[in-house]
């Protein structure tokens, strides 16, 4: 296929720090050059939007298994330091004990910058609302398809996880895209949320936002789970926004978190609407993706085996 002509494969062969996991994957070699995806790690660049064409995206991979269609879909999306990279490396453990084919989109800052192009989506650009064509959050089910066509998996179904400023695009990806093929939607330790409020303005809330009343009931009926780390409760951490209406939704992630998905629930049961989602929190964890990989893959691997 045409958009396909611009897929470029560039596998690299990455080494690991001095565990004992990651010395055992450090010799690792691909062996056919020419497949997009290989068992270990690997990375290729994405330029299969349109409207993206010009902004490659790298996706690092990890495979505990030659055999890629026996494997689970894993996306694991990065936090503000767009350092997808680590994120593949930390996941490492997890999708060895269950089986998953990472894939950990990069969002680099020369062709996605700014909060307003990775956590938000590109959905608003100079104050204004953008085709949602152009929204980033397109990437996920464009590279999930890509896959399909070209057979190297064969499930129709994946799993998103996000991490931080990852878990701010995972849970906007949930909302707006409202995405049929995400078996679970896990968003953990977001700094803030756009809440499910149509009286709060957009970002921070629905008003004024593409979606509508009606479209909050599919929002609120997804496989969302919302992952908090019990330690994550720092309300001087640097990177934690404290605008007015961030401020409104807690003094840290684990109240924020909290606050987002109650508010959630109680607008569900206002309306009688099914609510679909779930939170779940991890002791004695704060604010680490490797902390969260554990529970979180617990998590995925329940839902692709209910």
């Amino acid at each position: 296929m045409e958009i396909y002509k611009n897929i470029i494969l560039t596998f690299l062969l990455l080494a690991f720090g001095c565990d004992d996991n990651k010395n055992d994957l450090s010799n690792e070699k691909i062996n056919n050059s020419e497949a997009l995806i290989g068992y270990g790690i690997g990375e290729f660049s994405f330029t299969g939007l349109k409207f993206f064409e010009n902004k490659p995206l790298s996706i690092y991979t990890f495979a505990p298994d030659s055999n890629l269609k026996d494997l689970r879909v894993v996306f694991v999306m990065h936090g503000n330091n767009r350092n997808g990279k680590e994120y593949c490396f930390e996941w490492v453990k997890t999708a060895q004990n269950h089986k998953f084919l990472l894939l950990c989109p990069n969002f680099d800052e020369l062709n996605y910058s700014g909060s307003e192009n990775y956590q938000l989506g590109g959905m608003w650009q100079d104050n204004a609302f953008v085709d949602s064509s152009q929204w980033t959050y397109n990437f996920i089910d464009s590279i999930h398809q890509f896959l399909l066509e070209l057979k190297y998996i064969n499930n129709n179904k994946y799993a998103i996880y996000g991490h931080s400023a990852g878990a701010q695009f995972v849970h906007r990806y949930a909302e707006f895209i409202r995405p049929l093929s995400a078996e679970i939607i896990v968003s953990a330790n977001a700094g803030w949320y756009t809440r499910i409020d149509t009286t709060e303005q957009y970002p921070y809330g629905l008003k004024n936002s593409p979606i509508k009343t009606f479209g909050i009931k599919d929002v609120l009926n997804l496989p969302v789970t919302i992952l908090l780390g019990e330690l994550d409760i720092n309300p001087n951490a640097s990177s934690l926004r404290k605008t007015e209406e961030a401020m409104r939704q807690g003094k840290h992630r684990f109240e924020r978190g909290n606050f987002f998905y109650n508010e959630a629930k109680e607008f569900a049961e206002s309306k009688n609407w099914q609510f679909n989602w779930r939170l779940e929190t991890v002791p004695n964890v704060g604010h680490s993706n490797l902390g969260m990989a554990e529970t979180a893959g617990l998590l995925i691997h329940n839902a692709f085996n209910q």
